[in-house]
């Protein structure tokens, strides 16, 4: 059985069960194990990763569709601006993880969204455990 020390955020949650839920079940992990790669993959992903998790997720049954336009915008970037957890939130450099924006010395316009780990502060994560056989 997951459970948590402390509230966490409803996004946060949703896509960490699914994940470990797919890595137990699907992958066939132990439960603690499983947990901790869910714990580490929710860590390090980014608002564009969660968000094309929870699509598939989705289109897979394991996550229901009516909660996938609420994660969408809550990982959005006017969303994850909102959120009151936004000091937590580690927003990447320009650099990481977008095409170069300039090419032969010119300023290309910029069309990729901001990206950011909106799950990498330990409140989002760190709190979840396995207790059971």
């Amino acid at each position: 059985m997951l459970g948590t020390l402390w509230p966490v955020a409803d996004t946060a949650s949703v896509l960490l069960v699914a994940k470990f839920y797919e890595l137990h079940l699907g992958d066939g992990l132990a439960p603690p194990t499983a947990l901790r790669r869910a714990q580490l993959w929710l860590r390090e992903a980014t608002n564009a990763n969660l968000v094309a998790y929870a699509a598939s997720a989705a289109r897979q049954g394991r996550l229901q569709r009516r909660h996938l336009s609420e994660i969408e915008a809550d990982l959005s970037e006017e969303g994850l601006e909102r959120s009151r957890n936004d000091a937590a939130i580690q927003w990447l450099p320009p650099s990481e993880g977008k095409p170069e924006h300039v090419t032969a010395g010119k300023q290309a316009p910029v069309t990729a969204k901001r990206l950011a780990r909106p799950c990498a502060h330990p409140f989002y994560w760190a709190g979840f455990i396995y207790t059971g056989l």
